[in-house]
């Protein structure tokens, strides 16, 4: 690997045209090559560091994201005078490609988890119980208060699948239900706005106005 004290140089270099190898890769977003630190006017300012560690050449390949911003810069060192080859060349641009695809769906994951987080805490903290379910009636996801409404925990619900719903649902409203349910799926209409009774754990009918929407498609599924 690289010498720490060089690791610890190099982080935070500046960004400009003729400020270093890795500074001038990010700001022309291109790759930059030095055939010998010796006598390469952008080594001017780490020039005897690198030589003291026997850093005598370098390929600087910025690594861009789907809209070409610079992510990070892909840097290998060789301790003789030279110019890279075209096979190790492209060997290297194409690292920085996969690095920059991998950088994104990092980002991407983490933003997406920090999204959801939000999300459901927003849902914890509504008065109203909000709800996912699928096509055949399994829940997804149930908001926590929905305990103190029917009586069952959320994860009670979910675990229960499809009679975590429906099978309390009040016989002489099922049918009803069911056919409004199923119009989310069949195109009939986008939405799901009726009054029912529900089964409370403990043994009481409790009156609902429910509304839904069938909200997205993934992988084939509507929910």
């Amino acid at each position: 690997g690289l010498p720490a004290e060089w690791v610890q140089a190099v982080e935070g270099t500046m960004i400009g045209p003729d400020t270093s190898a890795v500074g001038s890769a990010a700001f022309r977003r291109e790759p930059i090559v030095v055939d010998d630190v010796a006598d390469d006017p952008r080594w001017a300012r780490g020039r005897a560091l690198a030589l003291r560690h026997s850093l005598r050449s370098c390929l600087a390949v910025p690594v861009l994201d789907a809209g070409g911003r610079v992510l990070a810069v892909f840097v290998t060192h060789d301790r003789r005078p030279r110019r890279p080859g075209e096979t190790d060349r492209r060997l290297i641009e194409r690292a920085a490609r996969l690095a920059g695809i991998a950088i994104e769906r990092v980002r991407a994951e983490d933003a997406l988890r920090e999204s959801e987080h939000r999300y459901r805490t927003l849902l914890t903290n509504i008065p109203d119980v909000v709800w996912l379910l699928d096509r055949d009636g399994n829940t997804l996801f149930v908001s926590p208060n929905v305990e103190s409404l029917a009586g069952y925990t959320a994860d009670e619900v979910s675990r229960a699948g499809a009679a975590g719903w429906l099978a309390r649902v009040h016989p002489d409203d099922q049918p009803m239900v069911r056919q409004h349910y199923g119009r989310l799926f069949d195109g009939g209409t986008a939405t799901f706005d009726v009054e029912y009774r529900l089964r409370h754990r403990d043994g009481r009918w409790l009156w609902l106005q429910d509304r839904a929407v069938a909200t997205y498609e993934g992988r084939g599924t509507t929910y």
